[in-house]
C-alpha cells in the first residue's frame, strides 16, 4: 500500500492530468552526492560531477517540460556552503546553480515523493531523501514535497522480490522492471544476469531493424553489473509488484534498449509510454515444477511493425544442450551443434522450432537441470535457440549465456492500440522431467491457445531476425 504523507507542500499543485500519450519519455537520471568536508548533500543529473562522492541513484524524472510536471532547480548558498533543491530559481538567499529536470506534480503509479529535509547546527544541510529513507534520526526535519518521481535504488543492481512454490523459487528484480532474475530449483539458480538484457523477460521491436525501437522489460543496454556500475545503470521503472500465494503479478514501464535512438544517452534513459504486465503462477495445476506465464502489453498507439519475444530466458552457460521438442510426435531433437555460436536458430529457418504443439528446452550436459517453454498454436508457433560461448564463464553474472525465446510473429503487419496477451507454459527439472511435463501440457486441452488471449488482434509482423544477445553484441531483440 502506498504510504500517506501529512506534510507541507512546497508549491501549489497544478491539478493537471497525466501527459498525453506519445511514443517515449526521455528521463533524467537523478543521483545524490555527498561532500563530507562541507557536510553537503546535493542532487545532480551530470555524470561528470566532481563535487563530492556519488551515493547512488535517487529518482527518474522527466528531462523536459510536459503537462503534469514542474521544474526542479539546484540552488547554492556560498555563505552556507550548501546546496538545496527547490521549485524556485532562488529561495532564502540560495542562487540558481542549474536545472535538474521536471518532477511530476501528482503521484502516478509506482512513483514516490521527493521529500526535502533540513538539518541545522554545525552539520547544516539540505537533503532530498531517497526511496524508503528516513533521515530524521540524524537530526533532519521534513520541509515538504518537491514533486514525485520513479524511485531508484542508490548503489544497488538488484532488489529482490521472491515467489516461492513447492520446489521452485522465482526472484523478480525491483531495480530492473521486475524482470525475473532468478529461477532456483534443486539448489541451482539457472538465470543469467550479466546486464539488463538478460534475465527471463519480454522485449519487442517496432521496426525492421533489430534493437532500433526496442522497449525491454528489464531496462536499457546500460545495465549492471556487466556493462556499467549500479550507480549509473538504467533499470525500467516498476509501477506495481505483488505476491499472493503462488502468483506474482507485475507492471513495469520498459526502457528503450538503445536510448540514443530516441534522444537519450548514458545519463538519460528513455521510457516507452506503454506498459508491460505479467502474471506468473507457480505449481500450476498442483504440479511443483510447472509454471503458467502470461505476458500482457498495454500499447498506447497503433504501430505498423511489431515483433515480440513473448518470453525469453537467458540462462547460465552450463545449460549448453539446446533442444527442440515436438509434442505431437513426442520427439526431442538436439540442436546444440546446429545453433551458431554468438547467434540463433529460429522457427522461420528450422521446422524443428515451429511445431504446432511443443517448444524448446535448455539443459546441462548431464541432463540434471533443464528449463523448457511450451506452447500450442496452429500457425507460426515459432521458437528460437541461441548460444554465446566465448570463454567468459558459466556463472550467474558472467557474459557467456544460452537462450530460448517464444516468438509472436503472425504474418499480418503491425499491432493495434490496446491490451495484448500471450501465455506460455514453463517446466523445470531434469531433462527427462521437462520432456514429460511438456508432453503432459500437450495432452491437457485446458491450455490450448491458438493465437492470443482476449483483447488481442493476432496482428503481428515478421520483422528483424534474431541476432546476437543484448549485452554481447548488436542485433536481435
Amino acid at each position: 500500500m502506498r504510504r500517506t504523507y501529512a506534510i507541507t507542500i512546497l508549491f501549489t499543485p497544478l491539478f493537471l492530468t497525466a501527459p498525453a500519450s506519445s511514443q517515449n519519455t526521455v528521463l533524467n537520471q537523478v543521483t545524490r552526492w555527498w561532500n563530507a568536508s562541507a557536510t553537503n548533500h546535493m542532487l545532480s543529473v551530470y555524470s561528470g560531477e566532481t563535487n563530492g562522492v556519488l551515493e547512488g541513484q535517487s529518482f527518474y524524472i522527466s528531462r523536459s517540460s510536459q503537462p503534469g510536471t514542474r521544474e526542479l532547480f539546484r540552488l547554492f548558498s556560498l555563505v552556507q556552503n550548501d546546496h538545496m533543491t527547490s521549485v524556485l530559481t532562488n529561495e532564502g538567499g540560495y542562487a540558481l546553480d542549474g536545472s535538474l529536470g521536471h518532477a511530476f506534480v501528482s503521484p502516478g503509479p509506482g512513483m514516490e515523493p521527493m521529500n526535502r529535509w533540513f538539518k541545522t547546527g554545525v552539520d547544516f544541510d539540505h537533503l532530498v531523501a531517497s526511496y524508503t529513507e528516513d533521515p530524521s534520526p540524524l537530526g533532519y526535519v521534513l520541509e515538504g514535497t518537491l514533486g514525485f518521481g520513479y524511485p531508484r535504488f542508490g548503489p544497488s543492481c538488484e532488489l529482490s522480490v521472491h515467489l516461492d512454490g513447492a520446489e521452485v523459487r522465482l526472484t523478480a528484480n525491483r531495480v530492473a522492471g521486475a524482470a525475473i532474475s532468478g529461477l532456483t530449483w534443486n539448489g541451482k539458480q539457472l538465470v543469467n544476469n550479466f546486464d539488463y538484457g538478460r534475465q527471463i523477460q519480454t522485449a519487442f521491436n517496432f521496426t525492421n531493424v533489430g534493437e532500433e525501437d526496442n522497449p525491454t522489460e528489464a531496462g536499457s543496454r546500460y545495465g549492471c553489473p556487466g556493462v556499467v556500475a549500479a550507480m549509473r545503470a538504467q533499470g525500467s521503472p516498476v509501477e506495481q509488484i505483488a505476491v499472493q500465494g503462488s502468483v506474482l503479478t507485475t507492471r513495469s514501464r520498459p526502457l528503450q534498449w538503445n536510448p540514443e535512438n530516441h534522444g537519450g544517452d548514458a545519463d538519460h534513459p528513455v521510457m516507452w509510454n506503454g506498459a508491460i504486465e505479467k502474471r506468473i503462477e507457480l505449481d500450476y495445476q498442483g504440479h511443483p515444477r510447472h509454471i503458467k506465464w502470461t505476458t500482457t502489453l498495454d500499447v498506447p498507439v497503433d504501430r505498423a511493425q511489431f515483433d515480440w519475444e513473448a518470453v525469453t530466458a537467458y540462462l547460465t552457460a552450463d545449460l549448453d544442450r539446446l533442444y527442440a521438442f515436438d509434442a505431437t510426435a513426442d520427439t526431442l531433437v538436439d540442436r546444440s551443434a546446429d545453433v551458431p555460436n554468438n547467434g540463433c536458430l529460429e522457427g522461420g529457418l528450422d521446422p524443428n522450432l515451429a511445431p504446432t504443439s511443443g517448444g524448446v528446452i535448455l539443459a546441462t550436459a548431464n541432463g540434471q537441470y533443464a528449463l523448457g517453454a511450451y506452447r500450442r498454436k496452429t500457425t507460426r508457433n515459432h521458437f528460437a535457440l541461441c548460444k554465446f560461448h566465448n570463454g567468459a564463464g558459466n556463472g550467474v553474472y558472467d557474459a557467456d549465456t544460452t537462450k530460448w525465446s517464444v516468438l509472436e510473429r503472425d504474418g499480418i503487419p503491425g499491432i493495434t492500440a490496446g491490451r495484448h496477451s500471450a501465455t506460455v507454459f514453463l517446466a523445470v527439472g531434469t531433462l527427462s522431467d521437462v520432456r514429460a511435463s511438456m508432453l503432459a501440457f500437450h495432452q491437457d486441452m485446458d491450455i490450448f491457445s491458438d493465437g492470443f488471449e482476449s483483447g488481442t488482434t493476432g496482428a503481428w509482423t515478421t520483422t528483424a531476425p534474431l541476432g546476437n544477445p543484448k549485452g554481447v553484441a548488436a542485433g536481435g531483440l
